[in-house]
């Protein structure tokens, strides 16, 4: 029994690598009338409640990343965080810290080598409201 015990615990370590197929967040898309665009945002920090992305069905295009705002607004982030996004998904730990309302993003202007301007999206500690 205890070998039962111990191949559990150190299996543990490595479930949070395995695929989920069940909604992280508990939040309806088709809720969501307002989709801000992150570079209107920029300069600001932004409590969120949810995050995700999903698969464009035209392979011409990227996937989807946002950032849930409240059950009306969202926030479309440039799609090269996706793979950010999937680590937080798959971390039980980050993802009841977002439930729990303690995480923002903040919204910055990055200029990439070619002199192209996008957004960078940094993860903070959501500030007190007193």
């Amino acid at each position: 029994d205890i070998k039962k015990v111990e191949e559990k615990k150190s299996m543990s370590t490595f479930e949070k690598y395995n695929k989920r197929r069940t909604r992280v967040f508990d939040v309806d898309l088709k809720g969501i009338s307002t989709w801000h665009k992150a570079k209107d945002l920029c300069g600001k920090t932004i409590p969120i409640i949810a995050l995700g992305y999903h698969k464009s069905k035209n392979p011409s295009y990227a996937d989807s990343v946002f950032a849930i705002i409240n059950d009306h607004e969202g926030i479309n982030l440039p799609s090269w965080h996706k793979e950010t996004f999937q680590a937080i998904l798959q971390d039980e730990e980050a993802v009841k810290e977002i439930k729990d309302g303690k995480v923002s993003i903040k919204l910055d202007e990055r200029v990439t080598k070619n002199g192209t301007k996008t957004v960078n999206a940094t993860f903070v500690e959501s500030e007190l409201p007193f």
